[in-house]
């Protein structure tokens, strides 16, 4: 299999991937993801593509996302584990920036 191919390898300036915890080693639903063996690039686009360019790019990783059997286990893991790069269960780094919780203190 190609260093490039979509198997939890990190591509590149996407440092924050974990694929050193346990959590990642242990996830088996990624065997039967629709991405499994594809160019991680698609579902990666470049730090420096913004706008219309990018918003195509994130929507053909999408429709592969919408198609595959493990969206939800894909996606959870995505949040869980926070995440900051790439499309992940159909989630861009922006969807998922959106959907976290902060706790603000409060001030006893």
């Amino acid at each position: 299999m190609s260093s490039n191919a979509f198997d939890a390898r990190l591509p590149a300036g996407a440092e924050s991937m974990t694929t050193n915890s346990p959590a990642f080693d242990q996830a088996e639903w990624r065997l039967g993801a629709a991405c499994r063996g594809m160019d991680a690039d698609v579902f990666y686009p470049p730090e420096n593509e913004r706008g219309h360019a990018r918003s195509i790019l994130v929507a053909k990783a999408r429709k592969i996302c919408e198609q595959c059997p493990v969206l939800t286990e894909c996606r959870a893991y995505a949040l869980a584990v926070d995440e900051r790069h790439g499309v992940w269960g159909g989630l861009s780094e922006t969807d998922r920036r959106k959907r976290r919780t902060y706790v603000t203190p409060t001030s006893d």
